[in-house]
């Protein structure tokens, strides 16, 4: 079997008998990754900043075309996945959201007004 690569280590992989063959034969690799998934997950995407910062430092991504979906929080994570400065973008959603307060009260407009600054700040002038 040949030496993990250093992502083998820290990850736990589960996956069907043919997945994991494959994985325990060639690792994981770009060509292993042909989508990107972000599940609606509200303020709980805040635990998977740090997997999405190591993913965007590796070159796990890089294979080329690989589809990003997203519904809600994900779609947010997929933008910044998708920007030009993927690991810039990242950050400034990461500090975007921290920063968002929302009073008592606050109408659907003032919110929907909010997160398109975020949006703007995340995507930048050349995103």
């Amino acid at each position: 079997m040949p030496e993990p690569h250093c992502h083998q280590r820290l990850l736990r992989y589960r996956a069907g008998p043919r997945a994991l063959a494959r994985l325990r034969r060639d690792g994981l690799g770009p060509g292993s990754i042909g989508a990107v998934v972000g599940p609606a997950s509200g303020p709980r995407w805040l635990a998977l900043a740090g997997l999405d910062q190591a993913l965007l430092t590796t070159d796990l991504l890089s294979r080329g075309r690989i589809l990003l979906a997203g519904a809600s929080a994900g779609a947010w994570r997929m933008v910044a996945f998708a920007s030009r400065d993927p690991l810039g973008a990242h950050q400034r959603l990461l500090d975007g959201y921290v920063r968002q307060v929302f009073v008592k009260g606050e109408t659907p407009a003032g919110v929907s007004r909010a997160y398109a600054e975020v949006l703007a700040e995340v995507i930048g002038d050349d995103g």
